[in-house]
């Protein structure tokens, strides 16, 4: 019923004259644009579909049509083999105008480097002047490579990419273990799963591997080895290139070449010959978040984000109730967090879009209208969302998840200012102590913050390395190798011949410089 009443709405709506009352609310944009043909906006986007997208970016349409003439297309990366997909199509040059982009794991600068995307520094005043006005002049210079901005931030949505593996308490609590600090400690309660729950069909992390996924790597050197990530450097899977240490961040140094490295292949065997993944893990197609929901994995790895929304959603009744959700943090074996940088989600213009103007004009009505941007992040209110006497947000109580499902994965169009006015009913209310007392008080400056890799010298061993890591790694993170230092030794070797020291060399000397350039 409900959706017969949502269509007879939208066919009235179309029916109405052009929206009027939306196109007098219009956001101020200058006033001689042409605005007479309609044009159509790519927006390039992660993830496979929510059931419920269509509908609401329908909804998003009809108001962009009214306002200026446009409508908004997203071009879809699914998570399979989606590194490969991406940057294949930035190199083609797909027919793109908006492009999700990020320093710390999307190779801005890079792609940057490749004339990938375009200097909107001249079209930023005229056809996004919100954004230009609520982005401060320190903020812009973070966003130019040459000179002139490539991207516009995300600098509105405070956020921390702090990851772990998230884990159930209720579980832990009824093994007599304490809550989760030290890999010892998640191999002896995925061990105890094992063994309790493994005959009733639960694996300890029932996940899929594949290159994308360097979580466990992530544990084990936060536990090892004091390396920090370059901002904005992708090499790989692994990072083949890293800072020495937060003391010692310009001085750099080549992890996979480090004894503990092997360590690290040795107990992922271990792991594997144990039983905490599915033995077909790097052909699996299994989502660890599902099945965490439904009793058949006690554990998922992600950010603190995702863990603040998953706490509280576990325990519905169709979920595992009493799951008691809890995060192991790699930073409780690092000992801090270097802060992200809003250079963390952010969006680009298609160096070869054809209507960068209109791109633009939708870019600033998704960040700065209030009523469009609740629309992409929340989905209808109705459909995919009610507000309660409170005035947060639940489903409504016919909502369907084969057909109403939605999310918004335009992570570089997110405004606090918008989205905290409408908390979820589920919000979990531990959230602002979790970052007052773990967070907070360990978290550090990004060393690397305006750091900008020139590849452009090493173009053929950057592109070399990073096969030759995606090639090798996904296999010995998941212990699927038969002899972990013959895999190690592998991988070094092709590291070799695809110039790794020469990309070395050449990082090094531009981190130097940029050392210099700040004075230290």
């Amino acid at each position: 019923m409900k959706k017969t009443i949502v269509a007879l709405l939208l066919v009235l709506i179309l029916a109405l004259p052009a929206f009027g009352a939306c196109a007098d609310e219009s956001l101020p944009f200058a006033t001689d644009v042409d605005l007479s043909e309609p044009v159509v906006i790519n927006f390039q986007v992660f993830g496979d579909p929510p059931a419920g997208e269509a509908l609401v970016l329908e909804k998003i349409n009809e108001i962009l049509a009214a306002k200026i003439n446009t409508t908004l297309n997203w071009q879809r990366v699914s998570w399979t083999d989606w590194s490969t997909v991406y940057n294949l199509m930035l190199a083609t040059g797909e027919d793109m105008d908006l492009i999700t982009t990020s320093a710390a794991w999307l190779g801005l600068w890079e792609n940057a480097g490749k004339g990938a995307f375009m200097d909107i520094t001249e079209l930023l005043p005229k056809y996004a002047p919100n954004i230009y006005a609520n982005t401060t002049a320190n903020e812009w210079n973070m966003c130019k490579y040459g000179g002139g901005i490539i991207c516009v931030p995300g600098n509105h949505y405070a956020q921390y990419s702090n990851h772990g593996m998230m884990y159930r308490g209720d579980w832990l609590k009824e093994f007599g273990m304490d809550e989760i600090k030290t890999i010892e400690g998640l191999q002896a309660y995925w061990a105890k799963v094992a063994e309790v729950y493994g005959p009733e069909g639960v694996v300890p992390w029932n996940t899929k591997g594949g290159v994308g996924d360097l979580q466990l790597f992530n544990m084990y050197e936060a536990a090892y080895a004091p390396h920090l990530d370059i901002n904005g450097l992708s090499i790989g899977q692994f990072p083949s290139i890293q800072g020495v240490s937060l003391e010692d961040p310009y001085t750099l140094c080549q992890p996979l070449t480090e004894d503990w490295f092997v360590d690290f292949a040795v107990l992922m065997k271990e792991w594997a010959d144990m039983g905490f993944w599915p033995t077909d893990v790097m052909n699996s197609a299994n989502d660890a978040r599902a099945l965490l929901k439904a009793g058949l994995s006690s554990a998922d790895q992600h950010h603190v984000a995702t863990y603040t929304g998953l706490v509280t959603e576990i325990e519905r009744e169709e979920n595992q109730p009493g799951a008691d959700l809890k995060i192991f943090l790699w930073s409780d074996l690092s000992g801090y967090i270097v802060r992200e940088s809003f250079l963390q989600d952010v969006v680009a213009v298609s160096a070869k879009s054809k209507n960068p103007e209109r791109a633009l004009m939708v870019l600033d009505l998704l960040k700065e209208d209030e009523e469009i941007h609740t629309l992409l992040n929340y989905g209808l209110e109705g459909v995919q969302y009610v507000l309660n006497a409170e005035g947060k947000r639940e489903e409504p109580a016919d909502f369907d998840t084969a057909t109403d499902t939605y999310w918004s994965d335009a992570w570089g169009v997110r405004e606090d200012k918008y989205l905290r006015k409408l908390p979820h009913v589920d919000d979990w209310a531990g959230k602002a102590a979790m970052f007052a007392d773990r967070l907070d008080p360990i978290s550090v400056s990004n060393p690397y913050a305006n750091f900008v890799f020139d590849s452009s010298a090493v173009t053929a061993e950057l592109t070399a390395v990073t096969e030759a890591v995606n090639r090798y790694s996904p296999a010995i993170q998941f212990g699927k190798v038969a002899d972990p230092q013959a895999a190690v030794d592998q991988l070094r070797e092709a590291l070799d011949k695809a110039g790794i020291q020469t990309l070395f060399d050449e990082l090094q000397r531009q981190m130097t410089a940029y050392k210099e350039s700040l004075g230290l």
